[in-house]
């Protein structure tokens, strides 16, 4: 029995010491869940710093830097920004941004804080400066520190050159013209002497990739700002269409102006100028008895070239003005049927006069037709026939 109840107080023991245990336990976990209440933030933060990835130390424009403030109970519990510019040896100048609407600052008391700068606050800390922030409440509260780094460059930055006007044709013929000319006037905020040129990049209407481009170097010669230039036809490769010219004005540090766009309509029409007769030679009076046999000769001339001479001829009216039936006479330049010698752009034709022909006076009408179709002035001669 002792046995059994040294069993019986090992189990009560056993259980008292599971509960014991149980109770602990919810105690432990009842405090690690009153713990984990986060407290609330009261201090500002800095959001975001708007300022430029570099400065010029003489620049002539102001430098405008943003920082973005924000505080849990409102910006309108935001004191300042307070900044530090530091560099290589450590802080070299301070202060504090505004956000009251004054010295740069935009909108006041919307938590954008705005400080102004000079080229020459930069000057002599090396190629990179680096900006801290900080943002304070009206309790003292101060936000974690925000860093930018700006590179500092020496001198002023490049002013970018100007296309005042361009001339260009609006199209070319490529049958007609051999150059198309191009003049532009320039500026530069940097001075003349800083001007380099005219970039002309000729694009088809329909492509990407330009079929000619080069620059128009200035020289000065032309007047302050002026250039011209002669493109040769040739950049059209003899194919008609549209063309897109792309021009920029271009400065000697490597600066270039807003593109203007030009179209030219390129296409090709061959002009051409009808012949010319001259030197007509014909009898004024002939005989009808005699039996005669004469020559009528006219020397053609053409533009285009004595190759261009399709046809010439001439027409005959009798004495009562009616038609010859046999119109029109082709002449010949071909050393036979009366002509003397080929190709010489003498065209003549042999013709007789018999009894048959009335007396009076015959109208004679000569023309010649390139193969293009135009006509020459006609020449009009009267020749008598007597009996």
């Amino acid at each position: 029995m002792h046995i059994k109840f040294e069993g019986f107080e090992h189990m009560i023991l056993k259980f008292l010491r599971v509960v014991l245990i149980f109770s602990v336990s919810l105690v432990f976990f009842a405090g690690c869940h009153e713990t984990s209440t986060q407290p609330t933030s009261v201090e500002p933060v800095v959001q975001s710093i708007q300022a430029p990835e570099k400065v010029y130390t003489e620049s002539n424009e102001m430098i405008t830097i943003r920082v973005n403030a924000w505080d849990p109970q409102g910006v309108s519990d935001l004191k300042t920004v307070t900044f530090t510019l530091l560099d290589s040896s450590g802080a070299f100048a301070s202060g504090h941004f505004n956000d009251d609407g004054t010295d740069g600052d935009i909108i006041p008391g919307d938590g954008q804080f705005t400080g102004v700068f000079s080229g020459k606050d930069f000057a002599g800390h090396g190629t990179r400066v680096f900006l801290q922030v900080a943002a304070e409440d009206q309790e003292g509260h101060v936000s974690s520190p925000a860093r930018d780094t700006i590179l500092v460059h020496s001198g002023k930055m490049n002013a970018l050159p100007k296309i005042i006007s361009i001339t260009l044709p609006d199209s070319v013929n490529l049958a007609v013209d051999s150059v198309l000319t191009l003049s532009a006037a320039l500026t530069d905020p940097d001075g003349e002497a800083d001007l380099l040129g005219l970039g002309v990049q000729v694009f088809p209407a329909q492509g990407v990739s330009p079929v000619w481009q080069d620059t128009l170097f200035y020289t000065g010669a032309s007047g302050t700002g002026q250039i011209e230039g002669q493109l040769p036809i040739l950049i059209f490769k003899n194919k008609q269409g549209e063309y897109i010219f792309r021009l920029t004005a271009l400065d000697k540090s490597g600066g270039s102006s807003e593109a203007v766009i030009r179209m030219v309509h390129v296409f090709k029409i061959v002009h051409n100028d009808p012949p010319v007769l001259s030197e007509l030679s014909a009898p004024d009076t002939v005989s009808r008895s005699s039996g005669q046999h004469f020559v009528l000769s006219v020397r053609v001339t053409d533009p285009q070239g004595l190759a261009d001479v399709s046809q010439v001829y001439f027409n005959t009216y009798k004495p009562d003005g009616t038609p010859s039936s046999g119109n029109p006479f082709f002449m010949r330049d071909d050393g036979q049927g009366g002509d003397a010698t080929a190709h010489d752009g003498i065209y003549s034709l042999g013709i007789s006069i018999s009894t048959q022909n009335a007396t009076g006076n015959y109208r004679f009408v000569f023309y010649a037709v390139d193969y293009s179709g135009a006509v020459s002035q006609p020449i009009v001669h009267i020749i008598t026939v007597v009996p």
